[in-house]
This record gives structure tokens, C-alpha cells and sequence, in this order.
């Protein structure tokens, strides 16, 4: 869970994040929405789980990236299945034509 800044920056909104990096002093992240609306072709929908612990289905937002402090983080409550990591790993190489 993370504080996730709106892209105007006006605010933020407390929400599940994805770590697709982390370093010493900061975590790169992507945003997870429980509004299972696509709005484009690199969103991914993530069934709920025991082994992922979302609450509900929902949708990862993987042009929705963020660089925080990881004094941000409030805590994991994630751990994302293979199949859609190896989803994101795809639709991030599109994303920055890797």
C-alpha cells in the first residue's frame, strides 16, 4: 500500500501498488485499481486470490508509474502469481521498446 500521487499532483489517493523496482532509498511502482475498467491496452486484470491477497479483481495500471520513497510504503499485502508477471514483464517491454 502506497500513497500514490495523482498525475496533476493536486493529491494522492492511499492504494495496492506493484514493485517493479527497488533500491535502497526508493521503489518504483506501478498503481492497482479496484474499478476493473480497462481505459487501454496496458492495463491488466488481476483476479483476487489467496496468493495475491487483492480484496477484490482488479486492474494493474501500468502506464500509471511512480518513483517513492520507500518511507512511503505502509506495508505488502501482494505477492503477484507468474503468469501475470510474466503479463506485465510483456506489456512493460512495449511500453518502454525494449
Amino acid at each position: 500500500m502506497v500513497p500514490f500521487p495523482f498525475t496533476d499532483l493536486s493529491g494522492y489517493k492511499l492504494r495496492p501498488a506493484l514493485v517493479l523496482y527497488d533500491s535502497k532509498l526508493d521503489t518504483i511502482v506501478c498503481f492497482i485499481s479496484s474499478v476493473q475498467k480497462i481505459t487501454g491496452e496496458f492495463d491488466l486484470v488481476v483476479l483476487k486470490s489467496n496468493v495475491n491477497g487483492l480484496k477484490v479483481d482488479s486492474v494493474i495500471k501500468l502506464t500509471k508509474i511512480a518513483t517513492l520513497s520507500k518511507d512511503l510504503i505502509i506495508g505488502k499485502i501482494v505477492e503477484l502469481e507468474e503468469v501475470y508477471l510474466k503479463e506485465v514483464d510483456g506489456k512493460l517491454k512495449i511500453i518502454f521498446n525494449l
